[in-house]
């Protein structure tokens, strides 16, 4: 293996094991968030998973069970960030702060 192509494939992985990691959770908080279907986002990050499975068993013929994992704790990953945007969400929703400006805001609405 040429050296050269170890440094560029070791900031490729740096740059693979961060979409990997912080992607689904990302995309776990925006679906919590907006109350979206969590299932289709944690089956959205295990066919990813998937690919990049067959992708390196086809190029690399290696690395799978390493893969099939990744995909596993990817789906766990969206399933945590989806429950720290419903909990977020309804932190938010339950604020003193949040009720007292939406009170606010009807009362400017419609004046007694």
């Amino acid at each position: 293996m040429n050296p050269s192509s170890v440094g560029q494939r070791d900031g490729l992985d740096e740059g693979f094991l961060a979409i990997a990691m912080l992607g689904p959770i990302a995309s776990g908080i925006v679906v919590g968030t907006m109350r979206g279907d969590t299932r289709l986002a944690a089956a959205t990050w295990a066919a990813t998973g998937l690919f990049w499975l067959v992708l390196d068993w086809i190029i690399n013929e290696e690395d799978v069970a390493f893969h099939a994992v990744l995909a596993l704790v990817m789906v766990g990953l969206a399933a945590l960030g989806a429950g720290l945007g419903r909990a977020a969400r309804r932190i938010l929703r339950h604020a003193p702060a949040a009720r007292y400006s939406a009170a606010y805001l009807q009362r400017r609405r419609h004046p007694v």
